[in-house]
């Protein structure tokens, strides 16, 4: 009967480091989520109609403050989706996860990014279609005959001030682009991040984007 009083103050105390061990391992993991560049990686999300309506579902662990930071940036816009463009309204975070088939852990560990996406109609501007510049779309193969650099360069100064509805962080990536190309060579990473931009307005900048893959890569 001595020893039982006492009981409950230890299991008191366990379940006390339980708890700190645990807060201990979540700042561990933020702190490690923060160290990673998001924007050299793919990003799952997941497309869901309800009622007729089409949203973006983004997942992510509760404690990657890097990966939030990440989405919020990557997807303030719009989305290329099986060759259809889409317009990302406001992205609500910390939304109770759905879960899915490919999850790992329990649906308590995740929380989600979720927006209402709206179908964007086709544009009429096109970009790599410029003087003395071959470009076939189809098989990648592009003979550019004369000022390769300044040609890319002009078209992409087109895009930027053509396409309102880029990211503030887009256009800084390529401006930083602009600005290594003009000191030579881009490099790799920032190319593929362009790339990658670039990519969201498919098919209207095919060209532009065959253009820098012959001209860097």
């Amino acid at each position: 009967m001595e020893n039982t009083k006492y009981l409950p103050f230890i299991i008191l105390i366990i379940g006390a480091l339980i708890i700190c061990l645990f807060q201990l391992l979540v700042e561990f993991f933020r702190a490690q989520d923060m160290k990673i560049d998001y924007s050299n990686k793919h990003i799952k999300y997941y497309i869901q109609n309800s009622n007729g309506v089409d949203y973006i579902l983004i997942p992510y662990f509760f404690w990657q403050d890097g990966k939030l930071s990440a989405i919020k940036s990557l997807f303030s816009d719009q989305l290329e989706f099986e060759g259809q463009t889409y317009k990302i309204e406001l992205l609500y975070t910390d939304q109770p996860h759905l879960p899915q088939n490919s999850d790992l852990f329990s649906h308590k560990l995740y929380r989600d990014c979720k927006s209402v996406i709206k179908r964007i109609e086709s544009k009429s501007i096109n970009y790599g279609n410029i003087n003395n510049t071959y470009v076939n779309g189809n098989n990648n193969q592009i003979s550019i005959w004369q000022d390769q650099y300044l040609s890319v360069e002009i078209e992409i100064q087109k895009f930027i001030q053509n396409e309102q509805s880029l990211s503030d962080f887009d256009k800084e990536i390529l401006q930083s682009f602009l600005y290594q190309l003009s000191k030579g060579s881009p490099a790799e990473s920032t190319t593929n991040k362009v790339i990658d931009i670039l990519k969201k307005f498919l098919p209207l900048t095919t060209a532009i984007i065959n253009m820098i893959k012959a001209l860097i890569f």
